[in-house]
């Protein structure tokens, strides 16, 4: 039996309550998000950026992600 490829996605989400998109901090989450993208890619082979309520938010987690240097799903 031949062992299947194995891959471990990073979970991102949002850095406040998930269900009152009036409490995301949006583009002022930048810099939390990308030290959580930056600590996560060594250990990941990508992300996956779930639970946003809000698109604003979840863009800048995005972009984060990415520029970590891994694919990244939303």
């Amino acid at each position: 039996r031949l062992a299947r490829p194995r891959v471990l996605l990073g979970s991102i989400g949002p850095l406040y309550d998930c269900y009152r998109p009036d409490l995301s901090p949006g583009e002022a989450s930048r810099a939390e998000h990308r030290a959580l993208a930056e600590y996560l890619a060594p250990h990941v082979d990508g992300f996956v950026c779930e639970a946003f309520p809000a698109a604003h938010e979840a863009a800048v987690a995005v972009e984060e992600c990415v520029r970590a240097g891994k694919p990244t799903w939303v």
